[in-house]
């Protein structure tokens, strides 16, 4: 029997085992379940504007081990008084702040809760990808449309989600970014030892009334950390963010990520992301998804800096066709 798929896009595989081993908690009827947490990833892009530039080839995220001492100086902008923070995120400003942080644990646990019944009711999903890149701030910019496809595999109590994407343009080469349709498994319960929080305050956001929350990695306690692989030599990065969490039901409205600190030592001075998620209803599936709408990736790399944006829509529910080839 032959499963006709969408052709899978070189090192392109999301939630699958090794990468970062999650343990869930017990459920009746759900056992542990490792996953790989991937965050954000640079493919090759058709704009080389200087020969200083390095080709990224395949730029991924991949877990190997790392020096911690080189975080160590770190300063995130989870720790900065709320003025400062705001100039670090605009996005803050009309925030409801506060200094009482005794809703946080009950915020965290039920965050992570939501996530576990997000990933459990993921089903089989395809949607239009349109991809906007733009090198700034006067360099060229080019379109690209994928179909965007996250099958979901679970055998022996592992669950896996894995990408694929076909290139409707003919580019050659792949977004920037990967594992958006998941993001928020940062907040899953096996995750959350690995980061410190900070509860910010409330915040109307995308038509929600939203809790706010601040994050920084913790060097010490990251058990696998995220590569960024240039020209076959991989550097560890980690990442600090703000997060912004539905009151009512918990879900993360919007992910903002950046590096924890620039890495001079390989001249990549920024890296970060931003994922708007929005409600989803399919036919045949009871409940609804929570997928991005909208993903905003930018880097600096040797003071070259080039952003892309992912819209996705047209989701649903995805098929395999099978043949008998006798």
């Amino acid at each position: 029997m032959v499963t006709t798929l969408f052709g899978k896009a070189p090192g392109i595989t999301l939630f699958a085992y090794g990468m970062l081993s999650l343990l869930m908690s017990h459920s009746p009827g759900f056992h542990p379940t490792l996953l790989r947490a991937s965050s954000l990833a640079v493919a090759p892009i058709p704009y080389r504007p200087s020969q200083q530039s390095i080709s990224p080839g395949d730029l991924e995220l991949t877990p190997k081990s790392f020096d911690r001492s080189v975080w160590a100086a770190a300063k995130p902008y989870l720790d900065d008084p709320l003025p400062q923070l705001m100039v670090s995120i605009p996005d803050l400003r009309g925030l409801e702040s506060t200094t009482d942080q005794q809703l946080l644990a009950d915020i965290l646990k039920k965050t992570g809760d939501q996530s576990l019944k997000l990933l459990k009711r993921m089903p089989n999903i395809i949607c239009h990808e349109k991809v906007l890149t733009k090198a700034k701030p006067r360099g060229p910019s080019w379109h690209q449309q994928f179909e965007y496809l996250v099958l979901r595999h679970e055998a022996a109590g592992e669950i896996t989600l894995d990408e694929y994407r076909t290139d409707k343009t003919k580019s050659g080469t792949a977004p920037l970014t990967r594992g958006n349709a998941n993001a928020w498994v940062l907040f899953h319960p096996g995750n959350l030892a690995e980061s410190r929080f900070r509860f910010l305050g409330h915040q109307r956001v995308e038509g929600h009334s939203t809790l706010v929350l601040a994050f920084a990695q913790i060097p010490d306690k990251v058990r696998s950390p995220g590569q960024v692989s240039v020209a076959g030599t991989s550097i560890a990065v980690l990442f600090q963010g703000i997060a912004w969490i539905d009151e009512s039901d918990f879900r993360i409205v919007r992910l903002h990520k950046d590096l924890l600190a620039p890495r001079p030592d390989i001249y990549l001075r920024a890296l970060s992301s931003d994922v708007l998620f929005a409600e989803v209803r399919l036919p045949k599936v009871a409940e609804p998804l929570w997928l991005p709408r909208e993903v905003k990736t930018a880097w600096d790399f040797k003071g070259e800096v080039v952003e892309q944006i992912d819209e996705y829509s047209r989701f649903r529910l995805y098929a395999t066709k099978s043949k008998i080839v006798l």
